[in-house]
Formats: structure tokens, C-alpha cells, sequence
């Protein structure tokens, strides 16, 4: 009976652990990895979006990034939802753009794609321009880790983490980041807007090759009946 009374209570006790249990075990074994710096390339990392969909940075190689991390249960106003409430800010102001948004959930355990999902919701996000990201925790905390943004828990049960918000260029190069929530809107609009554009062919190129082919095309197709003409002269 007392084995029983035992095993059961050693069940209960595991069902009964928190996720802040489960983010302290993970914040005891922090990933060994080397935080990145501006001028460094994005990780490739692979994690899933809001619809349950498995997407990367470099999928978005070729558009202007801004990267930020939250988590949906954070109830510090100046912090998440002060980001969140800007990122909503900067979706307007690059509408007729190709900047995509990308926040990254610091609770990969709780903050499954229905949780984004709801979140993204409240912001009013447009899945096309704005992206939430989970996945395994593992591969989020290291993801995570990268930016220097290492959660752990607080005494009150909530997360403690750092903060940053990077830009991004088309190549996925970090270039600049912003480690508070104090940051304008504004001042990341005209980051991304003085990024360099799209490389694009000059519209001449095509023209000049066309030319090209088209000499030796002719000079191929009319050889041969200047030969035989000199030939016949003589």
C-alpha cells in the first residue's frame, strides 16, 4: 500500500510540474553557443509558424527582415506587447513593401502555432507579412540563445529574458539591433529603407546579349555564301 501511495505520489508530483520547471531545467542547460554579432548571417534554423507550417529565415532571402522575441503570456506592458504594438506599426508602414516580420515565440512549450495563432490575432497580423515562430524547444532556445536573448524563470512564475530587435538585409545579414523596447518605429522604417535594393539585371544586359547572338547568328548563317563567292571568282 505505502509503494503504491508512493509511486502515485511521485505521479502526481510529475504531472504537477510547471512550465516554469520545465524553462528553469532548460535555462540550467543553456545551448553552448556563440552569440551573433551584426555583419554575421542569420542562422537557417528551421521552425514553425502560426499556421503549423515549417518555414526559415533564408526562406525569406531576397526581402528585408526585422526579428524580434516574445512570448504570448507576458504581462510586463512595456516589454512583448510594447513590441508586438509596434511591429503592428511597422506591418502598416511597409504594407507595399516586401519587409517581412518575424517574432519568435521565448516559450516554445506553451506558445504552440494555436497560441501564435490567437496572438497574432489580437495584432491584427497579416500572415503573408508577419511571422510568428515556435518548433521544438530545443531548436527554439538555441535559435534564441544566438541572439542573446536566453530566457529563464522569475520568482513571480513569469519568464525573464532579454530583449532584441534586429534589421536584416536581403543577403540575411544582421546589421543593426536594438537590445530594449524603447526603439521608434520610425527609426527602423528608415533602416530598412536606406538597405540596398534588390539587385536587379540592368535592363540592358539582356539587350546586349541579344545582339550578341544575334551577330553570331548571322555571321553563321552568311559565311558560307561569301566562301563560295570567292571561291567561284577565282
Amino acid at each position: 500500500m505505502r509503494q503504491t501511495s508512493v509511486a502515485l505520489g511521485l505521479l502526481l508530483g510529475a504531472v504537477a510540474v510547471s512550465p516554469v520547471a520545465v524553462l528553469a531545467g532548460q535555462a540550467a542547460a543553456k545551448p553552448d553557443v556563440s552569440e551573433l554579432q551584426i555583419g554575421d548571417l542569420v542562422p537557417s534554423t528551421t521552425l514553425i509558424d502560426q499556421n503549423g507550417a515549417p518555414f526559415s529565415l533564408a526562406g525569406f532571402r531576397g526581402q528585408p527582415i526585422v526579428l524580434t522575441f516574445v512570448y504570448t503570456r507576458c504581462k510586463e506592458r512595456d516589454e512583448c506587447p510594447l513590441i508586438s504594438g509596434k511591429f503592428h506599426e511597422l506591418q502598416s508602414a511597409f504594407a507595399h513593401t516586401d519587409t517581412h516580420l518575424v517574432e519568435v515565440t521565448l516559450d516554445p512549450r506553451y506558445d504552440r502555432p494555436a497560441a501564435l495563432a490567437k496572438y497574432a490575432r489580437q495584432f491584427d497580423a497579416n500572415p503573408k507579412r508577419w511571422t510568428f515562430g515556435t518548433g521544438d524547444p530545443k531548436t527554439v532556445f538555441r535559435f534564441d540563445s544566438q541572439f542573446g536573448v536566453d530566457p529563464y524563470p522569475s520568482k513571480k512564475g513569469d519568464i525573464i529574458h532579454g530583449l532584441d530587435t534586429a534589421v536584416i538585409d536581403r543577403s540575411g545579414v544582421i546589421r543593426n539591433e536594438m537590445y530594449d523596447a524603447r526603439w521608434s518605429p520610425k527609426t527602423i522604417i528608415a533602416e530598412v529603407n536606406a538597405l540596398p535594393p534588390r539587385n536587379r539585371r540592368p535592363w540592358f544586359i539582356p539587350l546586349i546579349m541579344l545582339v550578341i547572338v544575334a551577330s553570331m547568328l548571322c555571321g553563321w548563317l552568311f559565311a558560307p555564301s561569301r566562301l563560295r563567292g570567292r571561291r567561284g571568282r577565282r
